[in-house]
């Protein structure tokens, strides 16, 4: 999908950018930290965590991003942001403005009401998504465009349930160890679609049984947990309880958090027996998360302190 550059667009961006250099320090400082903390950990989680942290530093503090997009931009011929965007009238042009937010690939807080201008979509839009979603080709080691980044930064404002087979087809063509970040990045949009996205997720979990990826059947078996917590069925806690049972030894830990933040306490019984069965192959550590995961069930671990906690440990925790 080729999208023809908007000379207005760009200034807009580059207008932001230097609005932020001009901040105050701390925000500056909350900023600088986003882009550099982005580009280390390389994780969606932890990328979404810090840009709602600057967003939090950017609406505590002197609302320079708000003012911002009240302010008469002469290259703009004299239009605020906020008039600017209300100019765009097509979905194509929003995608184009939101790539250019893509600051060395890596997205910033786009203001506040710019995600108000995007929401107001339509049928129309809603397609050109669709066909977008559908042309973003898996290449091996290559990341995705700009375009394509913002055409699922958008997606996730959005947040629409006509989205969700799109988003699981797009997982479906990415491999797992070239797309990663992507692939979690879009795991965690459908869990944010919420409880829309149940019914599907439940179908894939249960499709992909045998799959060859754990990696990413992981990643459906997380956002199916965190969805389900509020809506359990028998059928729901049978996949789950069948995940911790067959996924592989590494996945192990995590598996419990997710039978903990579901929420079913018949899972004490399998955690505790998984734990005392592996006794020799468990880390302190582990057995730290394991433990943790017992008690948040509601279940008490009992003799299993025995073999992971020393003496000083032991007491401290009787303490709790």
């Amino acid at each position: 999908m080729e999208i023809k550059t908007t000379k207005k667009s760009q200034i807009l961006v580059e207008n932001y950018f230097k609005m932020l250099s001009n901040m105050d320090r701390e925000k500056t400082n909350a900023y600088e930290k986003s882009d550099i903390l982005n580009e280390f950990y390389k994780d969606p989680d932890i990328v979404r965590i810090v840009n709602r942290m600057v967003e939090s530093v950017f609406s505590t503090t002197s609302t320079a991003v708000d003012q911002w997009e009240n302010i008469k931009i002469p290259e703009l011929d004299g239009l605020t942001p906020i008039e600017y965007y209300d100019t765009l009238n097509s979905m194509e042009s929003l995608v184009e403005l939101v790539s250019f937010f893509m600051k060395n690939n890596n997205s910033v807080p786009l203001p506040s009401n710019l995600k108000e201008r995007i929401k107001k979509t339509d049928a129309s839009s809603v397609s050109f998504l669709h066909n977008a979603l559908a042309d973003i080709k898996p290449v091996a080691g290559d990341d995705l465009s700009k375009q394509q980044k913002a055409i699922l930064t958008i997606v996730d404002i959005l947040l629409l349930p006509e989205f969700i087979d799109d988003l699981i087809c797009l997982i479906e063509k990415l491999d797992f160890e070239s797309h990663k970040k992507i692939i979690r990045g879009v795991t965690l949009t459908l869990t944010d679609i919420g409880e829309p996205a149940l019914d599907k997720l439940v179908q894939v979990v249960e499709d992909t049984r045998s799959y060859p990826d754990e990696s990413k059947r992981a990643l459906y078996v997380i956002s199916l947990a965190k969805i389900a917590s509020e809506r359990k069925s028998e059928r729901i806690y049978r996949l789950l309880k069948d995940y911790f049972r067959k996924c592989e030894i590494k996945y192990k830990v995590s598996a419990s958090g997710l039978l903990a933040l579901y929420g079913d306490r018949r899972s004490v019984t399998m955690i505790r027996e998984y734990v005392d069965r592996n006794k020799e192959h468990i880390s302190k550590e582990e057995y730290k998360e394991f433990r943790r995961n017992i008690v948040s069930l509601g279940g008490i671990p009992g003799d299993l302190d025995y073999s992971y906690i020393d003496k000083t440990d032991l007491e401290s925790k009787m303490k709790e």
